[in-house]
């Protein structure tokens, strides 16, 4: 039996393929039932509400895609407006809206870097930016600790909204954003470390972790941190073995 429900099949493909050229309504219902599947379903729902000059029908489908691309984060809050959307907006006319998303891209990352209450708020965005632009990989030999503990994953080939974005910021030239980017996580980083006392049953790996990842980055600032802890959690010798097991210096 064939299963059109399966967006990856070639029947479903084909089928849906047929919708777009002869029942348009059937096609914006497949649209809109999959795009949790296939964020390429997106790109129609948007070109039919803006065809219909229904911008709030639009900016809500921006905002689903966008949500989509920050969900690992649980405590991350609702998303209305981030670099995806810009992304997603200047992808539907690139010629004309490429220097209008640089120029939102960098205006956001300067405001980031000026302002600690901006990052701790929208940390959520940039880690995922930071693991998204071009050239991020190169994060993973010279800063590993961090790569893993502050980034989420890379996008893998079945990831389908993560290529976008990735094939989108290319586009885009948004490269040299990284350096910015990185500029912002050496002097905030260490406001994100999770607080030893919290940790659950003494285990403090996590925290060792994070602590690692802000040495990699920025030594002085580590330093600092390390001599609060110092004062604030002496007694917790679990947390100073951690530390010392991944390679900090207490």
């Amino acid at each position: 039996m064939i299963d059109l429900s399966d967006v990856y099949s070639p029947w479903h493909q084909i089928n849906h393929v047929y919708e777009s050229r002869f029942d348009s309504t059937k096609y914006q219902e497949t649209c809109r039932r999959h795009l949790r599947h296939n964020w390429r379903y997106g790109r129609p729902l948007i070109d039919d509400a803006l065809n219909r000059n229904e911008f709030q029908e639009a900016e809500q489908w921006k905002t689903e895609m966008a949500e989509r691309s920050f969900f690992r984060y649980m405590d991350a809050p609702t998303v209305s407006d981030s670099w995806v959307h810009w992304l997603i907006e200047a992808s539907l006319d690139s010629k004309k809206k490429k220097e209008w998303f640089l120029g939102k891209l960098n205006g956001w990352l300067n405001d980031l870097k000026k302002d600690k209450k901006i990052f701790k708020k929208q940390r959520h965005c940039l880690a995922r930016l930071t693991s998204d632009l071009p050239d991020s990989k190169r994060l993973v030999q010279k800063y590993p600790v961090f790569y893993k503990t502050a980034l989420p994953a890379e996008a893998s080939a079945d990831d389908l909204l993560g290529s976008f974005r990735c094939s989108g910021l290319k586009k885009m030239n948004a490269g040299p954003g990284l350096i910015v980017a990185m500029d912002v996580w050496r002097e905030y980083l260490h406001l994100i470390v999770p607080d030893p006392a919290d940790a659950y049953k003494s285990d403090y790996t996590d925290h060792a972790a994070w602590c690692k990842a802000v040495h990699e980055l920025n030594q002085n600032t580590y330093t600092a941190l390390l001599s609060r802890w110092r004062k604030k959690h002496n007694r917790r010798r679990n947390l100073w073995c951690d530390m010392k097991a991944i390679g900090l210096s207490v």
